[in-house]
């Protein structure tokens, strides 16, 4: 019998919910364009501004299970490591597409083949902190598919990556060498654990100049996108319904037709 825990992998991020400001909402859900912006930007915001919800310093802080120095003078100087402070940021000209999502093994089961997810308001507050506050913000839900466009642009123009962000505080084993293109992608999903409320998936990209991304655009149409008026002191809920049936079976192996419904709320 199908169930969603069986699902593998991360093969279950299947549908995202984004807040933008309402001025900028018609240039995504109309035009179609996917703006990318540079991680440089939040690293200022939080730096400059003292902005903290959508700001963050650390944006790109390379992993602290590596120690880096400099050499002077016949001398090794510690730039980055528990000496010196973790300084050290891996700035390729990265951009980002950011979202919020879970995977459909984080939801809720409610009662046989029903499934809720909940985005508190004080999450819902935070995020938009920094963008005028709930009153100027609205929050777009798209599915995988949105990804996969988006994705699909990007290939043969630009060095990109796409996945979940996990709140490490920076403490990871780095799967490529760090000066290479492949790590300037993957340091951009490693954040600090306080910003796990975020619950960001994200596509990071490398721009050839230190601009962010704004030439991007896929084809879009009204039913890509939900659109929630947010409200102050409502949580957002998504409710899942599951409805399977076996579809066949042979050689003791069953297979399953899913159709997964999705609707929204706010309470």
């Amino acid at each position: 019998m199908f169930n969603i825990s069986n699902i593998k992998g991360t093969d279950d991020y299947l549908i995202f919910f984004k807040i933008i400001e309402k001025k900028y909402c018609n240039n995504l859900i109309k035009d179609g364009q996917v703006y990318f912006n540079l991680l440089s930007f939040y690293r200022e915001l939080e730096k400059v501004k003292g902005k903290t919800s959508i700001g963050d310093q650390n944006e790109g802080l390379l992993t602290k299970q590596i120690n880096e120095y400099i050499g002077y003078a016949g001398d090794y100087y510690q730039i980055h490591g528990e000496q010196s402070g973790y300084n050290v940021k891996i700035d390729s000209n990265q951009c980002a597409f950011c979202t919020y999502a879970i995977g459909l093994k984080k939801f809720t089961l409610d009662c046989k083949n029903n499934y809720y997810h909940k985005i508190p308001y004080s999450v819902i507050r935070d995020i938009c902190k920094d963008k005028g506050g709930v009153d100027n913000c609205i929050l777009v839900v798209f599915d995988i598919d949105i990804i996969n466009k988006i994705c699909n642009t990007l290939k043969g123009k630009r060095s990109f990556c796409r996945g979940p962000v996990i709140y490490d505080d920076f403490y990871y084993i780095p799967k490529n060498d760090i000066d290479s293109t492949q790590y300037a992608l993957e340091c951009c999903f490693h954040k600090e654990s306080k910003y796990k409320y975020q619950q960001e998936y994200r596509i990071a990209a490398i721009n050839d100049k230190k601009h962010p991304i704004d030439d991007l655009y896929i084809s879009v149409t009204k039913n890509d996108f939900d659109i929630i008026e947010l409200k102050e002191n409502r949580d957002f809920y998504c409710y899942l319904k599951v409805d399977s049936k076996q579809i066949e079976s042979f050689n003791d192996k069953e297979r399953w037709g899913v159709k997964l419904l999705f609707s929204f709320d706010l309470k």
